[in-house]
């Protein structure tokens, strides 16, 4: 798994989904260029999903918002394409839980750095066990960093997962190899 931004940093397209876990900005940039950048996006396996930020402190309509413009850019892209769109597990605050409804149940899912929030692990732990407890992914893709606390309960809940070092601790490995 790969940012849009760095996907000439890998070796093997084929095998890489790219993902657009980055600033708004970049992710408006790439949801406006859909159709420009088609050739780029078809070189790679799939598509882990637009990242429209919907924030805890934004607005629960902003949230929304974001989240639907997330899933018709995917849809579109998908179609587009023709390459796999992976779902975005991301969804603001726990107001927010029905967007995931967006999707059907069951599927895999990819998020980037799961469990951004630090502090209060009681809570971001039943969190993420109601969000799981929802949507019930197959399998979720995570890239970037796992805490331990995630950790414990996708094993807890028995969802398969895979962390996807990005960039940055990419670069560091290969440095330090």
């Amino acid at each position: 798994m790969m940012t849009f931004a760095n996907r000439n940093c890998v070796e093997s397209k084929e095998r890489t989904l790219i993902c657009s876990f980055t600033t708004d900005n970049h992710v408006l940039r790439r949801m406006k260029h859909i159709e420009k950048d088609l050739p780029v996006y078809r070189e790679f396996l799939g598509f882990c999903g637009f990242d429209l930020s919907p924030r805890g402190g934004m607005s629960i309509e902003t949230q929304r918002h974001n989240i639907r413009i997330n899933a018709m850019a995917n849809t579109l892209l998908a179609l587009l394409s023709g390459k796999k769109m992976l779902a975005n597990f991301r969804i603001g605050s726990i107001e927010t839980l029905d967007t995931l409804s967006l999707y059907p149940k069951g599927i895999p899912y990819a998020v980037g750095a799961l469990g951004c929030a630090r502090g209060n692990t009681e809570y971001n732990r039943a969190y993420l066990k109601t969000k799981i407890a929802y949507a019930r992914p197959s399998e979720l893709l995570i890239f970037g960093r796992l805490r331990v606390t995630y950790r414990e309960v996708l094993e807890e809940e028995q969802i398969p997962y895979r962390v996807f070092p990005d960039f940055r601790q990419r670069s560091f490995t290969r440095k330090a190899g």
